[in-house]
């Protein structure tokens, strides 16, 4: 029954557990056992005698790139990455920060695409922050002149100073030299701050599942 609690790697690291993986350069990991229930779910866990390990907290350095097909969880061009897990394999709270000196990381995240040198996350809080500039992509049913579009579109969105979001509260704010476009509108600012209404759940075609999405 011996189960290892720290596992190191260097040197084109990998790590797959379940649908997700995680590839760095280097990487230091700290394992937890996983609850019952969550074994049976999890195939891919790394089984130690009876139990099967779970990463709690991971550190990845160069050439990081995160990909969780299953909550449609994106991470790259980041050169570091900390972050802790719940039950050994959903992202619970994150830092990722690109190349320096001021190179962007890139994250994807459900519809949600953010680039910024710093971002961190906090999927409890529903929030996520870019302390400097950085851009996003949503989707929404509307341009800011309020003209409602024939189908979703992407609105681009960038700034020069912060960005943060915070879908439990329905809001984002953007500061320093906001620009954001859609199809044929730009709206350009010193300050942005937008408001995020539910739609109704869409139900996904691979599983049938109901998904929630929020739009602009």
């Amino acid at each position: 029954r011996n189960e290892p609690k720290v596992v190191d790697g260097d040197g084109q690291v990998r790590i797959r557990q379940g649908k997700s993986e995680f590839r760095a350069e280097r990487m230091h990991a700290v394992l937890q056992p996983m609850p019952p229930d969550q074994r049976k779910a999890d195939d891919g866990a790394s089984s130690f005698g009876s139990s099967r390990m779970g990463i709690e907290t991971l550190e990845a350095y160069g050439k990081v790139f995160v990909a969780d097909p299953e909550h449609n969880l994106k991470i790259r061009q980041a050169e570091t990455l900390t972050c802790t897990m719940h039950v050994g394999n959903l992202l619970a709270q994150a830092t990722i920060v690109g190349q320096e000196p001021n190179a962007f990381a890139r994250l994807r995240y459900g519809e949600l695409a953010i680039h910024g040198h710093r971002i961190e996350i906090d999927m409890d809080a529903e929030a996520v922050d870019v302390p400097g500039p950085g851009k996003t992509w949503m989707v929404s049913h509307k341009d800011f002149s309020g003209r409602k579009l024939s189908k979703p579109a992407p609105v681009k969105t960038t700034w020069t100073e912060k960005m943060q979001i915070r879908m439990a509260k329905n809001y984002g704010l953007f500061i320093g030299h906001v620009r954001s476009v859609t199809q044929g509108f730009t709206l350009s600012s010193d300050k942005l701050t937008v408001r995020f209404g539910k739609v109704p759940p869409v139900r996904e075609e691979q599983d049938g599942k109901l998904v929630d999405r929020f739009w602009l």
